[in-house]
């Protein structure tokens, strides 16, 4: 599985593995290495017990099989002390990462837009190199949003209209970069390493699609962690100040904020593109917007949903939800009913499956009879076969 974590147990070539050795189409699972099964040493005994468990056995190429417990419990010490190993390396070079911040070295070669990462050498170590031609328009996003007033929005809108091409070449800005940039101290003479570390996703389950990294979120770790490093400023730390304060003060006053109840705040999505609606207010009323607008900003919106008053959708919930629960009975059985429904609906959805799969059976073996004559039947031409093949998928 290029490009997904050994760390995840969730990965789209290991679920089909696992659903072929359970139809029996696989007897025997070749590794090369234990740890290329999984990185973590319980993972790892874990996938191995459920690959037994589906009446397969699983060989490593590199090691012999056990041939009694007691080479089966050598083998576990030995995948055991890998794993050790492999943290102990981790710990090592992270511990190695903190030292060389601590001195004032860059760690990552991966530069902010406004930077260019000069490789270290055996006489210099790496450093970041302001590119002029990018930091024009760093102080220009400061200047926009600190003294002339723009929003973030309308500063990637800005950006956007003049085609200025963002660090990977784009030049389409998004809110989410300008705020990046408008946030980061870097700017302004003082890069943090060891400000954030991964985790996992809280909503991990949701999401619907694979994941290719185990740790795909960040969270920001206490200020007294960080380790400052100096690097070559853009805009005045005085300006970069201010960005904060505004920022801080945007946030505090900003219409979208949550001084206004909404009902059905978090729970509503569009009914035309899937995104979640959100709450703002228009002049004395309040709405229930799509946020297709704002995840396509600087870009049109592609969405055409129309916003929802939400005095009217919140009354007419709530005016449903109080008739429902002062009606107890009636509720339950609305509810039983759903579950007999979504009950049906999945054995209907199961007995279709299971006549499809004994259909392609019958198929699969129409096929081999098919090929059984072609071999021994001399009289039957490759065009016959191929005729009657067609005939049989047709069907």
């Amino acid at each position: 599985d290029d490009g997904y974590s050994g760390e995840l147990l969730e990965i789209p070539a290991l679920d089909l593995l696992l659903d072929e050795i359970e139809k029996k189409h696989i007897e025997v699972v070749l590794v090369t290495e234990p740890d290329r099964l999984a990185r973590d040493f319980v993972v790892q005994k874990f996938l191995e017990k459920q690959i037994n468990e589906k009446g397969a056995t699983i060989e490593f190429l590199s090691v012999s099989p056990p041939k009694s417990e007691d080479e089966q419990l050598g083998l576990d010490i030995l995948g055991l002390l890998g794993w050790w190993e492999r943290r102990k390396i981790r710990s090592r070079t992270l511990r190695g990462k903190i030292k060389k911040a601590k001195e004032g070295h860059i760690v990552g070669g991966k530069a902010p837009y406004g930077y260019r990462y000069v490789g270290r050498t055996r006489e210099k170590p790496g450093y970041y190199e302001i590119l002029e031609e990018e930091a024009y328009w760093v102080r220009e996003i400061f200047r926009l949003y600190v003294f002339e007033g723009f929003s973030m929005e309308a500063i990637a809108r800005y950006l956007t209209e003049k085609k200025v091409p963002t660090k990977s070449g784009n030049t389409v800005w998004r809110t989410s970069t300008i705020h990046s940039i408008l946030t980061n101290e870097t700017y302004a003479g003082v890069a943090y390493y060891n400000k954030h570390h991964s985790v996992p996703p809280k909503d991990a389950g949701k999401t619907g699609h694979y994941r290719r990294l185990k740790n795909t979120s960040r969270e920001i770790r206490p200020k007294e962690e960080w380790i400052p490093i100096k690097v070559p400023a853009i805009v005045d730390h005085e300006i970069w100040e201010e960005a904060q304060k505004k920022i801080k003060e945007n946030t505090r006053t900003s219409p979208r904020n949550t001084r206004h109840p909404y009902l059905l705040r978090g729970k509503l999505v569009c009914g035309l593109c899937g995104l979640p609606l959100y709450g703002t207010p228009s002049g004395k009323r309040l709405f229930y917007y799509c946020s297709n607008r704002h995840r396509n900003s600087p870009l049109p919106k592609t969405c055409p949903a129309k916003p929802i008053d939400a005095s009217i959708l919140d009354c007419t919930v709530w005016e449903s939800l109080s008739k429902a629960l002062s009606h107890p009975d009636t509720l339950i059985a609305g509810l039983k009913k759903l579950q007999k429904t979504e009950a049906n609906a999945c054995d209907l959805r199961k007995q279709r499956l299971e006549e499809i799969e004994k259909r392609l059976q019958k198929l699969e073996k129409a096929e081999r009879r098919a090929a059984e004559l072609y071999t021994y039947d001399e009289k039957m031409t490759l065009q016959d076969y191929k005729k009657h093949v067609e005939k049989i998928r047709s069907e």
